[in-house]
């Protein structure tokens, strides 16, 4: 287990930036897609809510990629530790896995 405590910092710093970079081209997939159906149409678009929108579906994985890596990072190695581990793992593995990342 030591040596899984050990690399989970380095995995879940890894796939917070990959979600990142998901998400920003998520919102600029989106803002180019309403750009082009607005301009076929002669309109332009001024605003939109697609960060907004966009930006909260990593919500789920943050949290959980959060709470392994604190579970990670606890100095005690204890029974306690163990299952917050193990169960951060089980919740992480329950989600579904984001297209590209």
């Amino acid at each position: 287990m030591r040596g899984l405590r050990q690399t989970i910092p380095t995995i879940v710093a890894e796939a917070k930036q990959r979600i990142a970079a998901g998400i920003a081209a998520g919102i600029k997939s989106g803002r180019n897609q309403a750009n082009s159906i607005l301009s076929d149409k002669g309109f332009a678009l001024c605003s939109d809510n697609i960060a907004s929108q966009v930006n909260k579906l990593d919500d789920p994985y943050i949290k959980v990629l959060d709470r392994l890596n604190a579970a990670a990072l606890e100095t005690r190695d204890n029974e306690s530790t163990r299952r917050e581990i193990e169960g951060a793992l089980r919740d992480l593995a329950q989600l579904n896995r984001m297209n590209g990342v």
